[in-house]
């Protein structure tokens, strides 16, 4: 069972691999100057400053524990069968 689990999930990591992560940017995040007021209020010194709207780091920590469910309850459906 561990071997086709670890076999899907690397299949999956593969397909998304091959896109691009720019819909990240895209639908996440926001591009800001600091001539604009709301650039000036987040990017302090810096000339420009990316706002994410969601942190990555919360989007992975779900996908990581969906991800152990998942084979936790496979691993226990093929224990009971």
């Amino acid at each position: 069972m561990q071997i086709l689990i670890t076999t899907c999930v690397a299949a999956s990591l593969y397909s998304i691999r091959s896109q691009s992560l720019s819909w990240i940017v895209d639908y996440n995040g926001q591009l800001l100057r600091q001539t604009t007021t709301l650039g000036k209020k987040y990017c302090g010194l810096h000339d420009s400053c990316f706002l994410m709207h969601v942190n990555l780091a919360v989007v992975v920590a779900v996908v990581s524990t969906a991800l152990g469910l998942t084979a936790l309850s496979a691993s226990y459906f093929a224990q009971k069968r």
